[in-house]
């Protein structure tokens, strides 16, 4: 999906929260830029969960669509198992 968090779409907050400490230690003037990008961060990632599919169902919710699912991943492949068992029919000659 979009949306999701991939190899060009890095979330990772622990090197930036490095940079900013260090910053601090050696009263770097761009601790405010990295403070920023951090808040940035977060912001995104705030947006990505809040459009991941599901997000608005109860547990309870997720929980039975999930056995809804799975019960119609069984009809189907009992179905197929059938299908595929079944004889065929020959065609009359004319």
């Amino acid at each position: 999906m979009a949306g999701q968090a991939g190899a060009g779409n890095d979330m990772s907050f622990l090197p930036l929260v490095h940079e900013i400490i260090r910053g601090m230690d050696m009263e770097s003037p761009d601790v405010n830029q990295k403070i920023t990008e951090l808040k940035t961060k977060f912001q995104k990632c705030r947006t990505m969960v809040e459009e991941m599919p599901g997000i608005d169902c109860s547990e309870e919710e997720q929980k039975q669509q999930i056995e809804q699912l799975r019960q119609q991943v069984t009809t189907k492949t009992d179905l197929l198992k059938k299908y595929k068992n079944m004889c065929a029919f020959e065609l009359p000659r004319s």
